[in-house]
């Protein structure tokens, strides 16, 4: 059963694996959403953790989690106790631990069937694998198996009104709502009726409604969100770093998505005060399905060096003061995890993206291939299958200048195989001919796919072959698109 599976199924068919699982507190122990909390407590904040550590019953009883045996979170926090209850070993392990290793085990398979997930459409879908299989290269393991690259994004208004200093996407100062027009309304519908025959209904229940934005900001947000579990079958995650400004929405948010297929929401907590203030107004029961981020703390939460922080890290560079957080103006990261379609409804814009290292030219953390705008009467389907059709590059030409992501690096063997290795990880090629003619040039980034067949002809090898391992590389992810996008464009705009 997949996480968007929303037909009814007996008790005993449940798998721990499927939302639905969590979702009925029937199938969990009754301490398992107070369990969680301590866990939340333990790592986010450092007053209670060092108050457990002196007195753990005391601490547990303080912070009304009384029900939690200390020997149960130090299973998940202390190194040396955990590693003597591990699954199949002499310790019987508690029932909460238990529970809550499935539970963690679940969203991060839910995390990873989204990324899974393609696209119908074709050409969508072979660009997106390769923008997936483009993250190991470029950042390594652990953000490739978190970035979700969501099909498409849509913001209900222009600006924030939270204004984070971190802001990895330099969202602008809040200057209000799509007005809830009837051609509004009806042009919403639209959109996700399009992505419902562009993507199929999997893919495209994994949409998600903000961006450079707050989603609490527009006063209707969850109209839009019941038209899309009307229209896709899902209930699309939310992340709001506005949970205490907007308390009593919240609640009754969780309260009317109990009965939705949907799953876990995130609160983005900007202050250290910020989780104390919301586990004293929600119950561990309303915050279960609830991930609590701690963005006030960079050890805790990692920025990524893109949006504010860049523009703090240059400004402060540049004065020659002290920069009192971690960061990378090099291997910058990104926040960024759409590739597909940024839509926003205030603007009436479409822009058609993918995740990338913050630089000089893309300072958001993610390539734009393509931008337009719309107006109510023109076809969003026909708009959108355009806009791919135009847009997206899915094969090599000639002409094609052939750098790798950063951080990669080319070998060859002396039984003609070449090899790309990043990250720890290589993919290797055979059967080559001049293998190290190739990893040379591809090494430099300075040339096309031409010159390389070229050298490769010279030394006697077939250019037939070559071009058939620069096809792999290529859809492995391996080299930097950008480079190729952007001279196809300026050879178009030339030729116009």
């Amino acid at each position: 059963m997949t996480v968007c599976d929303v037909k009814s199924k007996s008790k005993q068919d449940l798998d721990y694996m499927s939302i639905s699982f969590w979702k009925d507190p029937s199938n969990y122990d009754v301490n398992l959403p107070s369990f969680k909390r301590s866990i939340e407590l333990f790592v986010n904040d450092s007053h209670f953790q060092t108050k457990y550590l002196a007195a753990p019953e005391q601490t547990l009883e303080e912070y009304g989690l009384s029900n939690i045996k200390p020997l149960e979170l130090d299973i998940l926090t202390n190194k040396e106790i955990g590693m003597q209850y591990v699954p199949g070993g002499d310790k019987e392990i508690p029932t909460v631990v238990s529970q809550y290793r499935k539970f963690i085990q679940c969203k991060q398979g839910h995390s990873l069937e989204i990324r899974e997930i393609q696209p119908d459409h074709p050409g969508w879908r072979k660009w997106r694998a390769r923008m997936v299989k483009g993250t190991l290269w470029r950042e390594g393991l652990l953000k490739y198996k978190r970035l979700v690259h969501a099909p498409y994004t849509v913001e209900f208004t222009y600006g924030c009104t939270v204004g984070c200093w971190f802001c990895g996407v330099s969202a602008e100062k809040f200057q209000g709502p799509v007005e809830m027009t009837d051609e509004v309304k009806s042009n919403w519908r639209e959109f996700l009726h399009s992505f419902n025959s562009i993507c199929g209904q999997e893919s495209a229940q994994n949409g998600f409604c903000y961006w450079a934005t707050d989603p609490l900001d527009h006063p209707e947000y969850e109209w839009f969100l019941e038209q899309f579990h009307d229209i896709l079958g899902y209930w699309p995650q939310t992340t709001t770093a506005q949970v205490m400004k907007h308390a009593p929405r919240t609640r009754a948010l969780f309260k009317h998505i109990e009965s939705k297929n949907g799953f876990v929401q995130r609160f983005s907590m900007t202050r250290s005060t910020d989780q104390r203030k919301i586990m004293d107004f929600f119950t561990p029961e309303e915050l279960f399905l609830c991930e609590l981020i701690p963005q006030y703390d960079n050890k805790l939460s990692p920025k990524a060096t893109a949006g504010r922080v860049r523009d703090l890290v240059l400004k402060k560079q540049e004065q020659d003061k002290d920069i009192p957080f971690h960061y990378n103006l090099e291997s910058t990261g990104s926040i960024a995890c759409v590739s597909g379609f940024l839509i926003n409804l205030v603007e009436r814009s479409i822009k058609l993206i993918t995740p990338c290292a913050a630089s000089d030219r893309w300072p958001l953390g993610y390539r734009i291939l393509g931008e337009r705008t719309f107006e109510y009467e023109e076809s969003i389907e026909f708009l959108l299958r355009d806009m791919l059709a135009s847009c997206i590059n899915n094969q090599l030409l000639p002409n094609d200048y052939l750098k790798p992501q950063l951080g990669v690096v080319f070998s060859s063997s002396t039984d003609n195989v070449l090899a790309a290795s990043s990250h720890g990880y290589t993919m290797s090629v055979k059967n080559v001919s001049a293998p190290g003619t190739i990893a040379e040039m591809l090494q430099l980034g300075q040339y096309t796919v031409q010159d390389v067949c070229n050298a490769v002809e010279a030394k006697g090898g077939s250019r037939v072959q070559a071009m058939i391992a620069l096809y792999q590389l290529f859809e492995m992810g391996i080299f930097d698109e950008d480079i190729i996008d952007t001279a196809r464009k300026n050879s178009l705009a030339v030729r116009s």
